[in-house]
C-alpha cells in the first residue's frame, strides 16, 4: 500500500522534515524557557508584594490623615467654647463615620478629656505614653500594641498634638486601631500561599508576629540584620531542614519592618504549573502539526485524484466534463491537455448530434406543409365573410361619431367654464367662446398663439419656473393659473384642472378647464388679514392687560413693535421713544428692517418731527418727507429710499404725553391700521403707567422692609448691614439659579426679614462678648420661630415664610427649630442659610476675628452635604471663580472687614 499511495509516501516525507527538529528544539527550549520563567515569577511576585506594601501602608496614612482632619474639628469647637457634651458627640460622630477606629479622644493640657467611647472615671491620661510621647515629639506618634483601658483589647494608637492659633501645645488627640485589624491587613501580604509574618518597629524591636516560639523569633532578628541591606529580594533560609523563602518590606508611614516567610515548595507551585502548561502547549503543537500534514498531503495529491475521476467519466460518455481547478505547474499542464482533449471529444459528439436533428426537423416542416395546403381553401372562405360584417360595423360607428360630435359642440357652447386644449408645442389649438367674457379676446385672436398669451409673466408659480413644461409632465387639480385681461389692465384667478392628451400612446397636447375664482381669493386673503389683525391685538392686549408684575416693561414694548412690523407688511421700521425731562424721547424698543440704522440717542422734541407729537398731543401723518422733516437723527434712514410716509402716534395718560410710537413705511399706511396703531398706543401708555406705579410700590414696600431691619441690627453693632448683605448675597444666587424676577424678589424680602425675630431677644444676649449659656442659647435658638410669628398677619407668600422660619436649618435637617417635621429644606432656606452663614464667617464678632472671602468659600465646601446645601455651595463656587467682584462689592457694605 505505501509503494501505491502517493498521499501516504507524501505524508511519511514530511513527518521526518518536520518532527525531528521539532523534538531536539522543544528540548533545548525546556531547559531554558524553564530558567526564565522562573525568573521572570520571581519578579512579578516582588512587584505584587511592593503593591501590596504600598495598599497598606495608604491605609494607614489616610487613618492618619482623618486623625488630622479630626484634629481640626476639635480645635475649631475649642476656639468656639463648645460644651464637653458635644465635644463628645462629635467624636462619636466621628468614629461612626470611620469605624476603622476603635475609639477617638483627646486630652487638653488642663486634664480635661473627651472620647467618643465612655471612660473610666479619675484617670490622668496626661500620665499615658501615647500622650506624653506625641508632646514630646511634636508630632505624629503611633504605639506599640498594649492593652486597652477600657475594654481591655490590644490595640494601637495613632496620636497628635494640638496647637492653639497662637502656636501653644492645646493637648494631643489619639485615634486607637485594634491590633487583630492591622494584623489580617498585615497578612494579606504574601509570597506565595499561606505566609508567616514578623513585624519590628524602627527600633528593631518585634512588635507581633505569627509564630510564638522563642527560637523562630531569635531566628526572624537575626533575618532582619541579613535582609535588611537587600529590601525587595528573596533569599533562601533552612529552618530545621525544611527550605523557606523570605523577603524583607519597610512601610513609611509606621516605620515598621517586616519579614515574609513562605515555604519553598508552595511558591514554586505555581511555577511547575506553568512547565505543566507549556508541555501541553507542546503536546497541542505537534498534534496540530500532524493534522496538517494531513492536510497538506491532501491538498497535494487532489489534482491526480482529480484527474483520475475526470477520465472515468469520460469512458462513461460523459463529454461535458471540464476540472475547474488551475494548477501552476507539471500537473497543470497534464490537466490543460486533459481539457483540451475532453473539449475536441464534446465538439465532434454536439456536431454529429446537431446532423441528425436537422435531418429530423427537415422531415418533420415537409408533412406540415402538406396540411397547411389543405386549410389554406377553408381560411380564404372564412375571410371574405369577415369583411363583409366589418363594413356593417364601420357603417354603423361613423353614425354614432356624427351624433356624439354634436352633443359635445353643444355642452362646449353652453359651459360656463374656460376650456382650451394646447398641443405639444404650447400652442392653442381650442378654446371656447367664454374666454370673450372672461378675458375680453375672441377665440380667432388666440388660436394658434402660445398660451402664454393670456397668462400673467409677472406671476411665478410655487416649485416651479415652467408652467407650460409642467403641464406636460403632470396633471394638476384646483391649481390657480393666474390670466392677463386683454389691455392688461386686470389679473384673473382661473382654478384649473388640467389633463394630459395621448393618442395611440403619444403624448399630443394638453386640456385644461377653469373657473375664475379672482373674487373668491381676494375674500378669502382678506379674511386672513383681518384673522391676523384680531389675533395680533388680542395677543397684544393680553400683555399690556396682564399684571405688570408679571413682566418687564421693556419685554412689553418690544412685543408691540414686533407685532406691528408683523402685522403691516410693509412697515420698514417701527419704534417707540418716551419722554424724559419733558424734552427728551429715548427709544424704549424697536423692530422692522432699518433697524440698525436708528440712532440710539436721546432726541430733543425741537429737533425732529416727533417733536409735533408730543407739542400738539395729537397723532400726525408724514406723507411728504420733504427738507422740512429731515433730521440727523432719520437722514440715514431716509436715503435708503424705503421710507415715504410715517405715522406718528403721541402715548398719552389723561392729557400728558408720555412717548411717541413712530411707524415709517415704503407705502401708505391703511386708515384700518391708523386705527390700530391708535388703540395699540392707548394700552401701552396704560401698560407703562403701571409699571411706573408698580416699581414705585415696590421700592416704599422695600425701603419700609429695610426700615424694620434696621431697627433690630441697631441692637448690635456687630450685626448692622448683616440684613442687606444677606439679601444681596441670596439675590445673587438667584440669578445663577435662573430663577424668574419674582422668586429673586421675594429672596431678597426673605434675606432682609430672615433675623426679624431677634427684636424678641434680649439685648444684653445679642450683645455678649463671650460665650453664650445653655440657657442663653437656647433663647436666641427661638428668634426663626419668633420672627415666623411676627411676619404671620402680614401675609407674605409661603416661601418668605420658609425661609425665615427655617435659615438656620441644615442641610442634613438638624439645627433648629427642633420641633420643626420636614422631609426636605425648602429652596429658599437653603439660599439664605447659605447666604447667612457666608456673611457670618465674613464678619467680624466680638468673640473672634473675620474671614476672608476665600476662607469663607472653603468653609462652606467643606461642610457641603451636611450643614449646607450641595448645589447652593456649587452656586457659590462658581460665583467666587467667575464674579469675585460682586462677591467682594456685597462683602464691603455698611461695615468694616479685617481681611477682604
Amino acid at each position: 500500500m505505501f509503494k501505491r499511495n502517493f498521499r501516504v509516501r507524501l505524508m511519511a516525507i514530511f513527518l521526518i522534515i518536520t518532527l525531528i527538529p521539532l523534538l531536539f528544539m522543544g528540548i533545548a527550549m525546556h531547559y531554558s524557557l524553564h530558567r526564565y520563567l522562573l525568573d521572570l515569577y520571581n519578579q512579578d511576585i516582588i512587584h505584587r508584594l511592593s503593591n501590596e506594601i504600598d495598599t497598606a501602608n495608604q491605609w494607614f496614612q489616610d487613618r492618619i490623615q482623618i486623625l488630622k482632619i479630626i484634629r481640626q474639628g476639635v480645635q475649631l469647637f475649642e476656639n468656639q467654647s463648645i460644651r464637653l457634651e458635644q465635644m463628645n458627640k462629635y467624636l462619636a460622630k466621628q468614629r461612626e463615620n470611620t469605624p476603622e477606629f476603635f475609639n477617638i479622644f483627646f486630652t487638653l493640657e488642663d486634664g480635661t478629656s473627651s472620647a467618643a467611647l465612655e471612660s473610666k472615671p479619675g484617670i490622668d491620661f496626661r500620665q499615658r505614653p501615647w500622650y506624653i510621647q506625641a508632646k514630646e515629639k511634636g508630632g505624629l506618634v503611633i504605639s506599640e500594641p498594649y492593652d486597652d483601658i477600657i475594654t481591655g483589647e490590644k490595640v494601637i494608637t495613632i496620636s497628635l498634638p494640638m496647637w492653639d492659633a497662637e502656636g501653644r501645645l492645646m493637648g494631643v488627640i489619639g485615634g486607637d486601631l485594634a491590633l487583630e485589624s492591622i494584623r489580617a491587613i498585615i497578612r494579606q501580604i504574601n509570597i506565595a500561599g499561606k505566609s508567616q509574618h514578623f513585624v519590628f518597629s524602627e527600633y528593631n524591636k518585634i512588635l507581633w508576629a505569627d509564630a510564638s516560639e522563642e527560637k523562630l523569633l531569635g531566628a526572624a532578628s537575626t533575618d532582619l540584620e541579613r535582609l535588611r541591606n537587600n529590601p525587595g529580594t528573596f533569599a533562601f533560609i533552612d529552618r530545621d531542614g525544611k527550605s523557606m523563602m523570605a523577603t524583607y518590606m519597610k512601610m513609611p508611614a509606621t516605620g515598621w519592618q517586616i519579614l515574609i516567610y513562605s515555604d519553598t515548595e508552595d511558591y514554586y507551585l505555581y511555577a511547575d504549573k506553568i512547565r505543566h502548561i507549556f508541555y501541553g502547549i507542546a503536546t497541542v503543537a505537534i498534534t496540530l502539526m500532524l493534522i496538517s500534514v494531513f492536510v497538506a498531503s491532501k491538498q497535494i495529491a487532489q489534482p491526480m485524484i482529480e484527474l483520475r475521476d475526470a477520465v472515468r467519466e469520460v469512458s462513461l460518455g460523459r463529454f461535458d466534463i471540464h476540472i475547474q481547478r488551475q494548477y501552476h505547474d507539471e500537473i497543470g499542464e497534464v490537466v490543460s491537455a486533459f481539457n483540451q482533449m475532453a473539449a475536441t471529444i464534446r465538439r465532434n459528439y454536439q456536431s454529429l448530434t446537431e446532423q441528425a436533428r436537422r435531418l429530423m426537423e427537415g422531415n418533420r416542416q415537409l408533412q406540415d406543409m402538406n396540411i397547411e395546403l389543405e386549410l389554406s381553401y377553408e381560411q380564404l372562405q372564412d375571410m371574405n365573410m369577415e369583411l363583409e360584417a366589418s363594413y356593417e360595423q364601420l357603417q354603423a360607428t361613423m353614425e354614432q361619431l356624427n351624433y356624439s360630435e354634436q352633443k359635445y359642440r353643444l355642452l362646449m357652447e353652453n359651459i360656463t367654464d374656460l376650456v382650451w386644449v394646447i398641443n405639444g408645442e404650447g400652442r392653442i389649438t381650442y378654446i371656447n367662446d367664454i374666454l370673450e367674457t372672461m378675458l375680453g379676446y375672441k377665440t380667432e385672436e388666440v388660436m394658434g398663439q402660445p398660451i402664454q398669451t393670456i397668462l400673467c409673466p409677472m406671476h411665478r408659480y410655487e416649485g416651479c419656473e415652467d408652467i407650460i413644461g409642467e403641464f406636460q409632465k403632470k396633471d394638476f387639480n384646483h391649481l390657480d393659473l393666474w390670466m392677463l385681461a386683454k389691455g392688461g389692465q386686470n389679473r384673473l384667478i382661473i382654478e384649473t384642472s388640467t389633463r394630459k392628451i395621448y393618442q395611440d400612446g403619444r403624448f399630443v397636447g394638453v386640456q385644461g378647464i377653469g373657473r375664475d375664482v379672482t373674487e373668491y381669493v381676494k375674500m378669502k386673503q382678506e379674511i386672513i388679514r383681518k384673522n391676523k389683525e384680531l389675533t395680533v391685538l388680542s395677543e397684544l392686549s393680553y400683555s399690556l392687560t396682564s399684571t405688570i408684575s408679571n413682566i418687564k416693561i421693556d419685554v412689553l414694548l418690544k412685543n408691540i413693535v414686533n407685532k406691528i412690523v408683523e402685522l403691516m407688511d410693509d412697515v420698514a421700521l417701527c419704534t417707540i421713544r418716551l419722554l424724559e425731562n419733558e424734552k427728551e424721547l429715548v427709544l424704549k424698543a424697536s423692530a422692522g428692517s432699518l433697524e440698525h440704522l436708528i440712532t440710539r440717542d436721546a432726541i430733543h422734541i425741537d429737533r425732529d418731527g416727533m417733536g409735533i407729537a408730543v407739542k400738539e398731543k395729537r397723532l400726525v401723518i408724514l406723507n411728504d418727507l420733504d427738507g422740512k422733516y429731515i433730521s440727523p437723527y432719520n437722514k440715514q434712514i431716509l436715503d435708503t429710499g424705503r421710507v415715504n410716509h410715517v405715522v406718528l402716534v403721541p402715548l398719552k395718560i389723561e392729557e400728558n404725553v408720555i412717548g411717541v410710537m413712530a411707524v415709517s413705511s415704503e407705502t401708505k399706511i391703511e386708515d384700518s391700521h391708523i386705527h390700530i396703531l391708535n388703540s395699540l398706543s392707548n394700552h401701552a401708555a396704560v401698560a407703562i403707567e403701571k409699571a411706573r406705579l408698580y416699581g414705585e410700590l415696590k421700592q416704599a414696600y422695600f425701603k419700609t422692609i429695610k426700615a424694620l431691619v434696621v431697627a433690630v441690627e441697631a441692637k448690635d453693632s456687630y450685626t448692622q448691614g448683616h440684613s442687606v448683605r444677606v439679601s444681596q448675597y441670596a439675590s445673587l444666587i438667584g440669578k445663577y439659579l435662573n430663577l424668574t424676577e419674582n422668586s429673586i424678589d421675594a429672596i431678597q424680602v426673605a434675606g432682609i426679614l430672615h433675623d426679624i425675630g431677634k427684636i424678641g431677644i434680649s439685648e444684653a444676649v445679642l450683645t455678649k462678648p463671650g460665650p453664650l449659656s445653655e440657657e442663653e442659647y437656647n433663647h436666641i435658638m427661638q428668634h426663626p420661630t419668633i420672627g415666623s410669628k411676627i411676619l404671620d398677619p402680614i401675609g407674605l407668600s409661603r416661601e418668605i415664610m420658609e425661609a425665615v422660619l427655617f435659615h438656620h436649618k441644615r442641610y442634613d435637617l438638624d439645627g433648629y427649630p427642633g420641633d420643626a417635621e420636614i422631609e426636605a429644606l425648602p429652596l429658599y432656606a437653603e439660599i439664605i442659610g447659605v447666604a447667612d452663614a457666608f456673611d457670618a464667617m465674613l464678619s467680624r464678632r466680638s468673640y473672634r476675628k473675620p474671614m476672608s472671602i476665600e476662607e469663607g468659600i472653603e468653609e462652606l465646601k467643606r461642610c457641603s452635604g451636611t450643614q449646607f446645601s450641595p448645589k447652593i455651595v456649587e452656586i457659590m463656587e462658581k460665583i467666587y471663580k467667575t464674579n469675585r467682584k460682586a462677591l467682594r462689592d456685597i462683602a464691603k457694605m455698611e461695615t468694616e472687614r479685617a481681611v477682604i
